[in-house]
């Protein structure tokens, strides 16, 4: 999960790898995180982002599509409630 388009609003995402050659002005490497549209999530955002930036979930692959699909009326059985401490 992870901020996005804007400072308060979280989307969750699919995290595809590191960005490889890809880095930061400062050298930072940065993770590439797919987000995609709802409810067709054959579509969607590829962005780039430091890892502090993303809020890791206890969700399977499974469970993260199934919310996206259903457009989040089907959750997974335990949420992750960290992101609220922080």
């Amino acid at each position: 999960m992870l901020e996005f388009p804007q400072p308060g609003h979280w989307v969750v995402g699919f995290l595809v790898g590191e960005a490889g050659s890809l880095f930061r002005r400062d050298g930072t490497e940065l993770l590439k995180v797919f987000i995609p549209h709802v409810p067709l999530p054959t579509s969607g955002f590829l962005v780039l982002v430091p890892e502090d930036k993303i809020v890791p979930l206890e969700m399977s692959v499974e469970e993260g599509l199934r919310f996206l699909i259903s457009t989040g009326i089907v959750e997974p059985a335990y949420r992750d409630r960290s992101f609220r401490e922080a």
